[in-house]
């Protein structure tokens, strides 16, 4: 005699596309507010504020993927305290992207710096890197699986020699 065990009905908003879509959703909820109470304060113009979600993308990706949530996986086992660590070093790497390419320019404001060049560069970078090498452009096979080593090499050469490279050289 065999026993059948009741299915459990997922709710839709639980798999995909749904999850992902909600996600979407509550992250623009979130950043609609962001801005109605930051907004205010900060009183960024639209130029730099596209500038600063330029550069947060670029070290999102790299940080991402280049990196497998280090350092937040050394800090804590769970995930939204790896993902608050994480969180605060890219908002950290932001900052002081943005101010250092303030500084290389000599320009008070940052739309007038090539930020947003290197940072395109930067993510076609991380593209190429990812899609056509595994994420593993100039590592060896010994070096691969040595992380957070073979994912500051990938960084170093995406961030702070391609791009630098292409933004400057032209």
């Amino acid at each position: 005699m065999s026993v059948a065990k009741p299915t459990q009905r997922r709710s839709i908003w639980k798999s995909q596309p749904f999850k992902g879509l909600l996600f979407i959703a509550v992250i623009a909820v979130i950043s609609y507010i962001f801005e109605l109470i930051f907004g205010q304060i900060i009183q960024l113009n639209v130029g730099t504020k596209l500038t600063y979600i330029t550069i947060c993308f670029v070290w999102w990706w790299h940080l991402g993927f280049s990196l497998n949530g280090y350092p937040g996986s050394r800090f804590s086992s769970t995930r939204f305290r790896r993902g608050t660590v994480n969180l605060v070093v890219l908002l950290a790497l932001v900052y002081i992207t943005g101010e250092a390419w303030k500084f290389i320019s000599a320009k008070a404001i940052l739309t007038d710096t090539p930020v947003g060049l290197w940072g395109q560069t930067a993510i076609i970078t991380a593209a190429a890197s990812l899609f056509f090498f595994d994420n593993t452009i100039v590592t060896t096979e010994e070096v691969r699986n040595w992380h957070p080593v073979s994912g500051f090499i990938n960084i170093f050469f995406a961030i702070f020699f391609i791009a630098p490279a292409l933004t400057f050289l032209p």
